[in-house]
């Protein structure tokens, strides 16, 4: 476990050094450092909001002693975020690069994810594993079914670089998502 946090530190050192400022957003994180690391890691990770058309970076935070970074993206004609219809949520995870010792962490994320979407009543419509050369998962579920804040949500579990995994969310409110979206 410590070898896993120092790794990332390592990791997160480097890409902040490395950064290159990218956009305004909104983060309750101060030091310029974590500001740079949070524009590096949403440039790094923009591809996968935009092909969601979600392409504003609009928050990121740093958690965890700085083993997670979480983002949001949403689209560019958002002017009150608040208002969003889409919006696509990134939550990136250190990992050690040890294969055996990361195998672990990851089922172990994965077993959290269901148990949470299970204790919170969500209704999940699909939830498939796959394999691309590391373990993945795939889920859709829908949050406050029937209700006026419903939430339709697909997401994927997935390696984003040797040393990081991210749970990456395309949320729907108002607009039900199109089966194009979700692919």
């Amino acid at each position: 476990m410590m070898m896993k946090n120092i790794a990332f530190c390592l990791f997160l050192a480097v890409a902040a050094v490395l950064s290159i400022p990218a956009q305004a957003f909104e983060t309750p994180v101060t030091d310029k450092q974590g500001k740079a690391l949070l524009e590096k890691t949403a440039d790094d990770l923009s591809l996968y909001a935009k092909q969601a058309g979600t392409t504003k970076f609009v928050w990121g935070n740093i958690i965890s002693g700085g083993s997670i970074l979480v983002l949001q993206f949403m689209p560019e004609d958002i002017v009150d975020p608040s208002q969003w219809t889409r919006m696509t949520s990134m939550t990136i995870y250190g990992l050690s690069g040890d294969p055996e010792a990361d195998k672990e962490l990851i089922n172990k994320l994965i077993i959290g994810f269901e148990s949470q979407y299970k204790r919170t009543g969500t209704d999940v419509i699909d939830n498939n594993y796959y394999f691309n050369g590391d373990k993945a998962m795939f889920l859709k579920y829908t949050q406050n079914a029937g209700h006026p804040e419903e939430v339709q949500v697909a997401s994927v579990f997935r390696r984003v670089s040797d040393k990081t995994y991210a749970f990456i969310q395309l949320n729907g409110r108002v607009k039900p998502l199109k089966e194009t979206e979700v692919k």
